[in-house]
């Protein structure tokens, strides 16, 4: 758009940074409240942040719009999961369908190429989730402090082999990027797996980009922000447009970041933005959980001859291979996939090396367990790149055991008429927020925009 250039030094009264799921929800609300005098910076050519969306592999970042039980029918929604409420009233009224994830995950499990039975496996997964309810329950009363990681939690099963290989693969760095050591217990109630979610046919990357047409007029494209300031209460942006390498300021009354948290903790040390001690410490306390995943296109003759189903879980341990692995088996958008879930120190290796390192590797899992005929079934492959991507560095949070309240201290100004929002904010310590996920990006948008409008109408 070019209106923001031909305007510079404009003072707007929100300027929103960042068009992912957190910005478009707040634009939204402003907008829906009556704000006008508003604009959207979004860096990257497109709105929906992280998720994007392909017709060869579907969704590459963000998947799943999780919701608890409670609250999966619309009417029930509006309460708590506001974004997530009204994105998924957007989507049946303009005719987006979804799949919806098993409540009970299908769990597989592979040791060196052999299948431990299925009863095993699920009384594995029965222990672990009892464990976890179990764990609950004690911080509650109590009884276990508050603080304390998810491999604390579930020690006594860690010394059992099923139960290891399912904990430090799909209950750790599957879904949060960090070893089971370093998670913490209580930020990881709100990422469970088993929570059920929704998956639209049509992609999250397409369907946010359709719920963000309404605002379409307030969003300016390929406008990276390089530096904030704040003098004596008005806001002011300045940017690099990076399509045509033109510079742009503007000023703000208030200003609402969602860039991820490893943009957040760069702009902070290259003195892009000068904020209070506390709010840096808190910043750079929410630990990036290094997750990224390897999106395997097969024919569906492999999952016909290998009996699976969408949503399964295929759990690997090899002492051959020196590696435990985590697929998940999902049948999206008329095409088969396994998705090679890949975290912490794996991930970089695999964003290092390469998309043909990545599928050779996860080929060669997969061979263990199904066979040569994996090779013949294989049509073409995607590693998303996350921790890489400038704009996205850091989008896949995780908070470990010490560091709980950096999520809470975030809810709060960053500095007067700054507010962050996204998914690595948690408002209240006792609420289900599904932070980590893409409801919880939407819910932080909505809230943000209703403190803003509650600051600028006292």
């Amino acid at each position: 758009m070019a209106y923001l250039a031909n305007r510079d030094k404009k003072t707007y009264d929100v300027v929103v940074v960042g068009a992912g799921a957190a910005g478009i929800a707040c634009v939204k609300e402003l907008v829906d409240r009556g704000y006008r005098n508003i604009a959207c910076l979004e860096a990257t050519d497109k709105a929906g942040g992280r998720v994007r969306f392909n017709s060869k592999f579907g969704d590459v970042g963000g998947m799943s719009l999780h919701l608890p039980n409670k609250f999966l029918k619309v009417q029930n929604l509006h309460s708590e999961f506001w974004g997530a409420s009204d994105l998924v009233k957007f989507a049946n009224k303009n005719n987006f369908s979804f799949y919806r994830e098993n409540n009970r995950p299908k769990f597989r499990l592979y040791h060196n190429g052999q299948k431990i039975k299925e009863g095993i496996v699920n009384h594995a997964n029965s222990l672990i989730m009892n464990a976890i309810k179990s764990a609950i329950d004690k911080i509650k009363k109590k009884e276990l402090p508050a603080e304390i990681s998810l491999g604390e939690a579930l020690s006594d099963l860690l010394e059992d082999d099923i139960c290891r290989s399912l904990i430090t693969t799909v209950y750790s760095t599957t879904d949060t990027g960090l070893d089971v050591e370093d998670i913490s217990f209580v930020d990881y109630t709100n990422t469970m797996p088993s929570n059920p979610g929704l998956f639209p046919i049509d992609g999250m990357g397409t369907l946010l980009s359709a719920y963000a047409r309404p605002i379409r007029q307030y969003i300016s494209f390929n406008k990276e922000v390089l530096a904030v300031r704040n003098d004596a209460g008005l806001i002011t942006v300045s940017g690099l447009d990076t399509k045509t390498g033109t510079s742009f300021g503007m000023n703000a009354k208030t200003l609402v970041l969602t860039v991820s948290i490893g943009v957040l903790q760069s702009w902070t040390k290259e003195e892009k933005i000068t904020l209070a001690k506390e709010k840096i410490l808190a910043i750079d306390n929410i630990k990036m959980g290094r997750l990224n995943k390897n999106i395997l296109l097969m024919k569906e003759k492999f999952f016909t001859e290998n009996n699976i189903r969408t949503f399964t879980h295929i759990n690997i341990r090899s002492n051959r291979l020196d590696q435990d692995a985590n697929f998940l088996a999902v049948n999206l958008h008329g095409k088969h996939f396994m998705i090679n879930f890949v975290g912490g120190k794996k991930s970089l290796r695999y964003e290092k090396k390469g998309t043909a390192f990545a599928r050779k590797d996860s080929l060669k899992i997969l061979a263990s367990v199904f066979g040569p005929d994996v090779y013949e079934f294989f049509i073409d492959s995607y590693l998303s790149q996350w921790n890489t991507n400038k704009f996205f560095h850091g989008a896949y949070t995780a908070s470990t055991k010490e560091n709980l309240n950096a999520r809470l201290e975030l809810s709060e100004p960053l500095d007067k008429n700054i507010y962050y929002a996204g998914e690595a904010v948690r408002y209240l310590v006792d609420e289900i927020s599904y932070h980590t996920h893409i409801s919880g990006a939407l819910h932080s948008g909505f809230m943000t925009a209703n403190a803003v409008i509650r600051n600028l109408e006292f």
